[in-house]
């Protein structure tokens, strides 16, 4: 499964590190670049007036009603814009659906689908940009700009260690260029560099295991002449190579079969600084355990990635680190330092062997796990990865991870506006409806107003709460990102007598918008739109504030390196470890007999006495069905690391227990685990055994003899302590002869000890009446009035209707059971059961 078929909303323009991958992977892997498919609703695309502000408590339409002005002016706009309709979905720019492409075959975090980049020097030079500003820039190559026919690449880089040699390239292997990097050992680890630009690259890396014990290696310079030769290749007709440099760095002096984290960053000749990339290595050649990889979407998505095996599985947090917090951002008490994120999307995927290679993982670590959350603007957030055992190694490793790989990905820091309806006049309208979205297409907010609530106000439609998540949102397993580039829509639908009228403006934000360090915030200001044509009708005022977030002071992502670390396994506790994971097994056999089994498979950390009980109230062993097995408790001895199976035979049908176990090993450590304990908990998931009831066709028969002229006010039967739902429904309520008769059929479930309870009220009437034909035929039922409330008598019936159901058979004909009750009324019942499975 394609990671991106569930990415299919990608609308803010491609990145650094994406615009690299689109030329590196279209270069290296050859990519057959496939045409997505969207969906466009009829709605579609609309084209909206760009509207322009006024000073704040300029209502220039209530001025022109004041001055009893009927035709409103031109709307103060200072042009036309497309916008998205919300719930509709447009085509993907075809320079992102060629990275998503690219990010489809590759499991490296540069070419999976970062986008997010803003056109501005990581330096903050604006005369490194090219074409540079007008004025205001030194002569020289970036003032000669009219020779210049291709703007420079944004600057991004991605390495590997041990990159392929020139044989695995040639065969397909691999995603790097054929580096000619000397492999030799004597010379160190080879370190293949691939970037955009030519650069400067630096290199550091460290010991997984001591990652404080950290080598710089020296500074990388551009080869001669190499800087002059991509400048004059931006000059030349032709299009420059997508891979403006590759280099090899040889890091020497590290320790033998030594696993290591490294981290490459690189200065293109602009001065722009890349983001910094990380590789994992063991200095014998072999693989490595793979790390985290951290991607973006638009500014406020981070995606995380995980590649794992069959034994192990990955979890993922993200926090987001108070502003001013003292505590230290690490994974142990990210909790404490900031808030965490809800996970936003979560799916898995299988890695592909090229996928494997590039990361330098072992063969078996086909997993792809990919996670991302919605990250607020400006905001630092510490991205903690952790692998634990998977599922099937005792519960006690489960608990324990083996490796953790973290980063702060600190987003983009941007003011955010605030839309509130301000004031709002309906004349001829009688109802009005306003919403805002992104132009993009995402919904904000709406409101309902109508002509009778006058003109009050104000109401606020899109918070900036929302905004700064970036409009993004989730559909379960689908990540919907359409982007917030700045500007909103507004939507007015309004209702005059039996017409509609819809209209749809721009309110240009986003040249109001600041990224990075925001001394001052942009003045509020307000928006006069007409509802109509004509300013009689109606019209709204807007006004916009703006607020600043959280404040890093970023202009664009940074992703710090990546810190890994092999975590040892934590010391064992004193007393014995349970293996919780593991589950009852419950065994019904379709015979005469009303009981079954269960098993399970008891697992310890070390040898130990055992003493497990079923229970029904905590402590105490529950008794069993069958006959003379006493109470459902086993005790026994366990062998060091050897499961041991037990049988409880005798669990009753329709019965739900507790499990608990008592584990005493040799040093005279005692621990009772059960869902009651707090240190050694047995989860109810794995503690609780269920063993299901039968299901049956229940049917019956009730004949009850009251006194003459007397009236039945209730009759209700109860099989296992559930009422059948329509009760027991007799021929007649009001009796002339006190007798009364029911019978029906109820699916129920029957368990082991299932006990039959009728309740029944018969009361005295005052007076009796009969219509009847000249002929002495009845007319309609018996009348029974002035009744003397009877009493209430609860008739048990003590009986095996396992065995009523067992003695019919499957296909036998429902033979059944009389059962008779004398007093206080005689009673008969006759009740048989049909069998249709188990269940509860």
């Amino acid at each position: 499964m394609k990671i991106l078929a569930r990415l299919p909303w990608l609308l803010p323009v491609v990145g650094v590190v994406a615009v690299l991958a689109v030329g590196i992977a279209g270069a290296l892997i050859g990519v057959n670049f496939a045409s997505h498919k969207t969906t466009t609703t009829s709605a579609g695309t609309a084209i909206a007036p760009i509207v322009e502000p006024v000073a704040v408590g300029n209502d220039a339409i209530a001025a022109l009603k004041s001055a009893n002005v009927a035709k409103a002016p031109k709307i103060n706009s200072s042009g036309n814009a497309r916008i998205v309709l919300s719930g509709s979905s447009t085509a993907i720019d075809p320079t992102l659906a060629r990275a998503m492409d690219a990010a489809a075959h590759s499991s490296t975090p540069a070419i999976d689908p970062t986008v997010g980049g803003f056109a501005t020097a990581a330096t903050g030079d604006r005369c490194a940009l090219l074409p540079p500003p007008t004025s205001g820039c030194p002569a020289g190559l970036l003032g000669s700009v009219a020779h210049i026919l291709h703007d420079p690449p944004a600057f991004g880089l991605v390495a590997t260690a041990y990159p392929p040699t020139t044989a695995e390239w040639s065969a397909g292997h691999g995603w790097l260029l054929d580096l000619h990097c000397d492999a030799d050992p004597a010379h160190g680890v080879p370190i293949g560099i691939l970037a955009s630009m030519p650069a400067t690259y630096q290199v550091s890396v460290a010991p997984i295991s001591d990652p404080r014990s950290v080598r710089v290696l020296p500074t990388s310079s551009p080869a001669a002449g190499e800087v002059a030769a991509f400048a004059a290749a931006l000059m030349s007709d032709g299009a420059p190579n997508p891979i403006g440099s590759t280099r090899c760095v040889n890091a020497d002096g590290l320790r033998a079969a030594t696993a290591y984290v490294g981290t490459v960053t690189g200065t293109d000749y602009l001065g722009r600084a890349s983001q910094p990339y990380t590789i994992r290595f063991n200095t014998s050649g072999a693989p490595t355990h793979p790390g985290a990889q951290i991607s973006t979407i638009g500014s406020n998505i981070v995606v995380v990635q995980g590649l794992h095996n069959s034994s192990e599985r990955v979890e993922v947090r993200a926090t987001t680190l108070h502003e001013h917090t003292t505590v230290p951002a690490t994974c142990n008490n990210a909790g404490r330092a900031g808030d965490d994120l809800t996970q936003f999307a979560h799916y898995e995927t299988t890695a592909t062997a090229d996928q494997i290679a590039q990361l330098n993982a072992p063969a078996g670590y086909t997993g792809r796990t990919t996670i991302t959350f919605n990250v607020p603007e400006g905001s630092d957030t510490l991205v903690c990865v952790r692998w634990y055992p998977s599922v099937g190694s005792p519960s006690w490793q489960q608990d324990a991870p083996n490796y953790e790989s973290r980063a702060i990905a600190a987003a983009p820091d941007r003011t955010l506006p605030r839309v509130t309806l301000e004031r709002i006049r309906l004349n001829t309208i009688t109802s009005a409806g306003f919403s805002v979205a992104t132009v993009e297409g995402t919904q904000c907010g709406r409101f309902g107003w109508f002509s009778d609530h006058g003109s009050q106000g104000p109401v606020a439609l899109c918070d900036n709460y929302w905004l700064a998540r970036g409009g993004a949102s989730a559909a379960g397993e689908r990540l919907w990102d359409r982007g917030f580039s700045g500007d909103l829509a507004v939507s007015t639908v309004t209702v005059s007598a039996d017409e509609r009228h819809t209209e749809r403006f721009v309110l240009p934000l986003a040249r109001d918008t600041c990224f990075g360090y925001c001394p001052t915030l942009p003045s509020p200001a307000e928006y006069n739109i007409p509802l109509t044509g004509n300013v009689n009708d109606g019209y709204a005022v807007f006004r916009v504030d703006w607020t600043q977030g959280y404040s890093n002071g970023r202009s664009d992502w940074v992703i710090s390196p990546t810190e890994d670390q092999a975590i040892a396994s934590p010391p064992s506790p004193n007393f014995p470890q349970l293996n919780t994971d593991v589950d009852w097994q419950v065994n019904v056999p379709r015979t005469d007999q009303d009981w079954g089994n269960a098993i399970w498979s008891i697992g310890a950390d070390r040898p130990v006495h055992y003493d497990l009980k079923l229970t029904l109230q905590p402590g105490v062993a529950a008794p069993s069905c069958k006959p003379g097995q006493g109470a459902l408790e086993v005790t026994g001895e366990l062998a060091d690391a050897v499961n041991q199976s037990v049988e409880f035979d005798g669990v009753c049908l329709g019965t739900s227990y507790h499990a608990e176990i008592t584990l005493d090993d040799h040093a005279g450590h005692v621990v009772t685990w059960s869902e009651n304990n707090v240190a050694s908990w047995w989860p109810p998931e794995t503690s609780r055994v269920h063993v299901p009831g039968v299901r049956a066709r229940l049917q019956y028969v009730v004949d009850a003899q009251g006194f003459p002229h007397s009236t039945l006010t209730q009759l209700t039967m109860t099989v296992g302590g559930v009422s059948l739902p329509n009760g027991v429904q007799p021929d007649a309520l009001c009796s002339e002869t006190g007798h009364f008769h029911g019978e029906g059929a109820q699916d129920v479930v029957l368990s082991s000890h299932t006990t039959l309870h009728l309740l029944m009220r018969i009361s005295a009437a005052g007076t009796f009446s009969q219509l009847t034909n000249p002929d002495g035929t009845a007319v309609g039922p018996p009348q029974c009035n002035d009744v003397v409330e009877g009493r209430l008598i609860d008739i048990p019936f003590t009986i095996d209707l396992l065995s009523v159901l067992y003695s019919s058979g499957q296909d036998a004909p429902c033979v059944g059971e009389n059962l008779n009750a004398s007093t206080p009324y005689p009673l008969h019942i006759n009740v048989c059961a049909l069998y249709a499975g188990l269940g509860r």
